[in-house]
C-alpha cells in the first residue's frame, strides 16, 4: 500500500493504545500528473497496531490521495479525510467491523495483501465535486462542541451544547475556508433544479462557506494550514490563524460577543516566508504564540504583533516539518529535506 507513496499525514487514534493511522501520497512530478488528469486512482489511510507491526489493522480506501485526515475527538470510530481532488470523504470505523464481521472476513484466510485480519472499508460518504474546494484540501480541525457556525456563516455559542463535536473546518488553497457539518452526511441530499429545469441530487456539501481575501489588495488568499482559537468563556472571541502558500501568516476573526456591530473577516496578512508554508503550530505553553515552517527559516509570532519575535537564520536545506516540544517551553524540532532533525532551545 505505501510502497514508492510520500507519507502526507500521521495521527494517534484517540483511545486506542498503540493503534496509529498514516496516510500515503504518489510521488509524481508535475509532466506525470498532467498526463494522468482525469484518471481515478485509490489512496489509502492505513492503521497500524504496535502489536502486529507486518499487516496492517484496517485499510481505508479512497478516489484519490488522501493528503490530511483527523479522528472525531468525541468519537474515535469517525474519520474525516481531505483528498486531493478537494473532496472531504469520511469513514466509520464500527460500521466497516460490523460489516467484515457479517462477511467472516476475519476467519477467511484468503491469502491477499494484508492478511486475513485486515478489514478493508470504503468511505460511507464522499462531498460532492462541484461543492468542495477547488483544490487540494490541506488541513482539517473539529470545532468544540460549545462553538457552531450556522448555514448563513454566523458563529454562535449554543446555550446546550452537544456531548460530541459534530462540525468541523476544511483548509484549501482556493481561498475558501468550508465548515462542514456531520450530522447533514446523513440526510437525503437536497434536489435543485439544473439549467434544463431537471432536478439531480446536490449531494453532501459544507454547512456554510467564507471567502478570505487580502484586505490591502483584495487578492484571493491560499491558505494552507489553520489554528482554530475559540476563547473557553463563551463571551469571548474566535479566531483562525493560518499560513499561506505564499508565506503569509494570516490573522481572520470569526466572533466577539463583547462588540458589538462584529464584522467578522481577514484582519491582518503579513510577509514571513519566501515560499509555501509547511507547519503552523501554537505553543502548548505560551497563550498567543505561533511557530511558523516554510522555505529554509522558521519564526516565532506573537498574536497582535506585526513582525515575528524571532526569525531563523536560513538553514542550507528547506525545511518540511516543525512543532513544539510537549514538555520544554522553549524547545522546537524541525524537520529538513535531507532527513535531518535541527533541535531549536531559545532560551
Amino acid at each position: 500500500y505505501c510502497a514508492g507513496r510520500l507519507l502526507t499525514h500521521i495521527q494517534w487514534q484517540p483511545g486506542a493504545k498503540g493503534v496509529v493511522a498514516v496516510a500515503g501520497a504518489r510521488r509524481m512530478t508535475f509532466e506525470e500528473r498532467v498526463g494522468i488528469a482525469g484518471k481515478v486512482h485509490t489512496g489509502y489511510i492505513l492503521l497500524w497496531s504496535s502489536l502486529d507491526p507486518i499487516q496492517p489493522q484496517m485499510v481505508l480506501e479512497a478516489p484519490g490521495d488522501v493528503h490530511c485526515f483527523k479522528f472525531c475527538p468525541t468519537n474515535s470510530d469517525l474519520v474525516i479525510g481531505g483528498l486531493e481532488s478537494g473532496q472531504i470523504a469520511m469513514w466509520d470505523l464500527a460500521d466497516a467491523r460490523a460489516k467484515a464481521r457479517e462477511a467472516k472476513m476475519l476467519s477467511d484466510d484468503t491469502g491477499e495483501e494484508g492478511g486475513s485480519n485486515t478489514i478493508t472499508a470504503s468511505p460511507t460518504i464522499l462531498s460532492a465535486v462541484d461543492l468542495s474546494h477547488k483544490r487540494s484540501v490541506t488541513d482539517l480541525i473539529f470545532l468544540p462542541a460549545n462553538f457552531e457556525v450556522s448555514e448563513r456563516g454566523k458563529f454562535t455559542r449554543p446555550k446546550d451544547p452537544p456531548t460530541e463535536q459534530n462540525m468541523f473546518l476544511s483548509v484549501g488553497a482556493d481561498g475558501t475556508l468550508l465548515w462542514w457539518d456531520v450530522r447533514k452526511a446523513h440526510e437525503a441530499p437536497e434536489e435543485k433544479p439544473d439549467d434544463k429545469g431537471k432536478k439531480k441530487p446536490e449531494g453532501w456539501g459544507p454547512h456554510a462557506k467564507m471567502a478570505i481575501s487580502n484586505p490591502d489588495g483584495a487578492m484571493e488568499l491560499s491558505p494552507v494550514y489553520a489554528y482554530l482559537d475559540v476563547d473557553e468563556d463563551v463571551t469571548g472571541p474566535a479566531s483562525v490563524y493560518t499560513v499561506t502558500e505564499e508565506g503569509e501568516f494570516t490573522t481572520i476573526h470569526l466572533s466577539n460577543p463583547q462588540i458589538e456591530n462584529f464584522s467578522k473577516g481577514v484582519r491582518s496578512v503579513i510577509p514571513g516566508h519566501y515560499g509555501p508554508c509547511v507547519a503552523l503550530q501554537r505553543s502548548p505553553f505560551v497563550a498567543g504564540v505561533h511557530l511558523s515552517v516554510g522555505d529554509w527559516t522558521f519564526n516565532i509570532w506573537r498574536e497582535g504583533i506585526t513582525s515575528p519575535l524571532f526569525s531563523s537564520p536560513f538553514c542550507s536545506t528547506s525545511y518540511t516539518c516543525g512543532a513544539w516540544s510537549p514538555s520544554r517551553p522553549a524547545v522546537l524540532f524541525i524537520g529538513r529535506s535531507d532527513g535531518m532533525v535541527d533541535i531549536w532551545d531559545l532560551l
